[in-house]
């Protein structure tokens, strides 16, 4: 019994000590990261307009611009809901630019899908351009070309009509020249030449505005009844003498020489005029620097280099639409085997606006770099313009463009903006020079 108690005592004793523990569970555990709705699940950043409710008011804006990255004409960009959450389609919504392009369309659906269709009113060529945007979207880019026209582009809103007050007539004014604004008139109530009488006919006759009656000298008004083609007497045309107008009877000044009081002041001695120098105007115009080139970015002022005859090229008084530059030199293989494209490209767009240029770098005297570039020419046919670069080390031509390597090909549009570039011409760029020259050209 002692040894039962005894193992009673201590069981009770380790249950004690268990069951006075406190438990590890949720109370003392960290508690979990919150998001910003309040929970502990992981927000949710599947899309950017995921929690946009739809519905809201939403706003798409942007701006228009064509290929060349210009403002263009004035656009209007149509503004179709693609689907709604019923089934239906409201109507397009017009929506105008600004004079630089710029769009905000307000009260849209945030979280719906929109097509944008821009497409200029007065404009040759037709200009056009479409994008799929969802609200709220403030930077937008919709870019237009004369490509993106088609027949099944909606046509531009016409201008608003602003309307007129209406049912209040013209006003009846009489007209100077003796035609009054109620038809033929005269202005003073005399009938038409038809015999009717104009509707005015029994108001009096009325003086046309001028500036009043005319004033005598001795200040009596012309009498208002006096008839206004009534003779008067004229006035004299020198001699005025103030002191006699009280005294004659007609009230002017009587013709009578005038006093000569000499002066005492001594006549001041005259002094022969000079005649001011010639002003020198300069010459009209000064002749561009050969070899020059001024290049800014992307946009091209002019180059002038001296052609095969040693007479001065330059690029803007030979701009055309379209302007193909070459750097090549005859002892580059590669050069030489792609002058059968070029000879190409100026016999098939030439006559649309193409200018094939080639600019050749080759060692020895002037005479022997001519002759060099004369015998290719020779050789392969050229049919495009060629020039010759001046020292390979120091061309302002070849520091400007950045040409490193040879054959380098740039291609310049009628703005005089560099749109494509080019080291060698392997197929691939073949193909793209050739869409870019047709792309710009329209010549298909």
């Amino acid at each position: 019994m002692a040894c039962f108690f005894l193992g009673a005592f201590c069981l009770s004793l380790i249950g004690c000590s268990l069951f006075g523990k406190k438990s590890q569970t949720k109370e003392n555990a960290p508690p979990a990261q919150a998001n910003g709705s309040g929970g502990s699940a992981p927000a949710d950043t599947s899309g950017a307009y995921a929690n946009t409710p739809v519905g809201a008011n939403g706003i798409l804006a942007g701006r228009v611009i064509d290929s060349y990255e210009h403002k263009p004409p004035p656009t209007y960009i149509q503004v179709v809901l693609a689907s709604d959450s019923r089934g239906s389609k409201p109507a397009p919504m017009e929506v105008a630019t600004d004079s630089q392009g710029f769009f905000t369309i307000q009260g849209l659906q945030a979280g719906q899908h929109y097509q944008l269709i821009a497409r200029t009113r007065d404009s040759s060529p037709r200009l056009a351009g479409t994008t799929w945007a969802t609200p709220p979207n403030p930077r937008l880019l919709i870019y237009m070309s004369e490509d993106f026209a088609t027949p099944n582009t909606p046509g531009a809103p016409a201008p608003p009509v602003i309307p007129g007050p209406r049912g209040n007539p013209a006003p009846n004014f009489p007209d100077k020249s003796g035609t009054a604004g109620d038809g033929g008139n005269n202005g003073t109530g005399e009938p038409k030449s038809d015999g009717s009488k104009p509707p005015n006919s029994n108001l009096p006759p009325q003086r046309p505005a001028g500036i009043g009656a005319p004033l005598r000298i001795n200040g009596q008004p012309q009498s208002q009844d006096a008839h206004p083609d009534a003779a008067v007497p004229p006035a004299p045309s020198s001699g005025l003498r103030t002191e006699d107008i009280a005294t004659n009877p007609n009230g002017y000044a009587r013709n009578e020489p005038a006093l000569n009081i000499p002066s005492t002041v001594p006549a001041p001695t005259a002094q022969p005029l000079q005649q001011p120098a010639p002003y020198d105007l300069g010459t009209p115009t000064m002749a561009t620097r050969v070899p020059s080139c001024v290049l800014t970015g992307r946009q091209l002022d002019n180059f002038a280099l001296n052609d095969l005859t040693g007479q001065p090229w330059e690029y803007r008084t030979h701009r055309s639409r379209l302007t193909l530059l070459d750097f090549w030199g005859t002892w580059c293989i590669p050069c030489r085997e792609a002058i059968t494209h070029l000879k190409i490209f100026q016999n098939n767009y030439g006559p649309y606006g193409l200018r094939v240029v080639g600019i050749a770098y080759e060692q020895g005297s002037l005479a022997e770099q001519i002759r060099k570039v004369q015998d290719v020419r020779d050789r392969q046919g050229i049919n495009y313009q060629l020039l010759l670069g001046s020292d390979s080390a120091t061309c302002p031509v070849r520091k400007q463009f950045a040409v490193t390597s040879f054959p380098t090909f740039v291609l310049i549009d009628q703005n005089s903006r560099i749109i494509w570039r080019s080291e060698g011409l392997t197929a691939d760029k073949l193909e793209d020079l050739t869409m870019q020259i047709n792309q710009q050209l329209r010549a298909r």
